[in-house]
């Protein structure tokens, strides 16, 4: 079961370290930089992870970059999204590692502040939940996740639904290399692979605040209509690989349960934002 934490900082190493992916990025870049370079909480790094953007993303973070050291671009030929966070991973210096996509951004100028508070006590938590707020393309805000009640469910109810938003997670970076970080095989659910690996051993805390702000808008892979068939079959893969073939079908019926109710959620958050 997870602790659960309503409020809340001498490392050498930064705590936190912020990974950023980027391929041709421009859009939203200067949205995400935004709300990191405002954070009220300095004792982080942020690294970007580049798959030699075309576009004006390299101005973007260089501009970003000038005159501050714990800014970090590395690039490197795109294999794919997965491999570019364990980059991020291996580059990493601080203890806990947060990934924060190009096109999304911290939810407040104390999100991190927040997470340092509990990442700083003696007895620490190996991996920090926090809800993270669902916005448009417009930046308009259209619902947060996951609900409170859901960690008091067993740790196995995992298994039938993924309700840990990679967006929300501050990990240790002890624990990505100790499950040998994301599986390169993944190219959607990589996080969810990582999450059964790791749920039911490691001490978790879920903060019941918003962490970030996640973009929902059709260049999202999430969120993407001609991906959509390939992400189910890999979330599914997944949710297979780690349950007893004779929950499969179980597993199956309640998956198509939840897909309902996203789609039918996702189409009023649409028309409601129209």
């Amino acid at each position: 079961m997870v602790s659960y934490i309503h409020m809340g900082t001498k490392n050498k190493r930064p705590l936190i370290s912020i990974i950023t992916c980027t391929l041709n990025s421009e859009k939203y870049l200067k949205e995400n930089i935004k709300s990191v370079g405002e954070q009220s909480f300095k004792d982080f790094e942020h690294i970007f992870i580049d798959g030699y953007s075309s576009d004006r993303t390299l101005k973007i973070i260089g501009q970003y970059k000038k005159g501050k050291n714990n800014i970090h671009l590395h690039k490197q030929k795109p294999t794919g999204i997965s491999s570019a966070m364990n980059a991020g991973i291996m580059k990493a210096k601080g203890d806990y590692i947060m990934h924060l996509h190009s096109d999304d951004k911290l939810a407040s100028k104390v999100s991190l502040k927040r997470a340092a508070v509990l990442a700083k006590r003696e007895n620490c938590p190996d991996m920090l939940i926090g809800k993270i707020i669902e916005i448009n393309a417009e930046g308009k805000a259209l619902g947060k996740f996951p609900p409170a009640w859901i960690f008091n469910l067993p740790d196995n109810f995992l298994n039938f639904v993924n309700f840990i938003p990679h967006q929300g997670v501050i990990m240790k970076r002890s624990i990505f290399l100790r499950y040998d970080k994301f599986d390169s095989k993944y190219k959607y659910c990589m996080d969810y692979d990582l999450w059964l690996r790791v749920y039911k051993d490691i001490r978790k805390i879920f903060l019941d605040y918003p962490i970030s702000k996640y973009r929902v808008h059709d260049l999202a892979n999430s969120f993407n209509k001609a991906h959509t068939e390939k992400i189910r079959e890999e979330y599914k893969k997944v949710q297979f690989s780690y349950s007893p073939k004779m929950l499969h079908g179980i597993i199956s019926i309640f998956d198509e349960i939840i897909q309902t109710y996203v789609f039918l959620k996702r189409s009023y958050q649409k028309w409601r934002s129209a």
